[in-house]
């Protein structure tokens, strides 16, 4: 298991690094104003992206993802037990990112949630 100092530096080159999904989707974030960070690690994990105001995970799913869906489903239920929602998007289908994240409901105190979220973590 990666240390978080490891997570960090993985997360790092992940984001100087993106795959061509994940450009266009933070392109469409930004696009849309849509406040977000990308690439964040998480405890076990590093996440694509967190839509913070939303308290929603972003991931965008290669066809790699296909041979992980166990290890995916993990990931999404550790997630959804500290409180965010997860939002899983195929590649060929990132230009609906916008669309699908405004239909979930913005959170009032979204940065009070996401602290005591993240203090479970560490």
């Amino acid at each position: 298991m990666a240390t978080k100092k490891q997570l960090l530096a993985y997360a790092k080159r992940m984001r100087k690094n993106p795959t061509s999904s994940e450009k266009r989707a933070k392109a469409i974030l930004k696009a849309n104003n849509i406040p977000f960070k990308e690439q964040v690690p998480f405890k076990y994990y590093i996440l694509d992206f967190i839509i913070s105001n939303r308290l929603l995970v972003l991931e965008i799913d290669g066809g790699y993802h296909k041979e992980r869906s166990e290890k995916d489903k993990k990931r999404d239920d550790f997630c959804k037990n500290l409180g965010l929602k997860v939002l899983r998007i195929k590649n060929e289908n990132v230009e609906t990112v916008a669309k699908r994240i405004k239909r979930f409901t913005k959170i009032k105190n979204y940065k009070e949630k996401l602290k005591i979220i993240l203090k479970k973590l560490w």
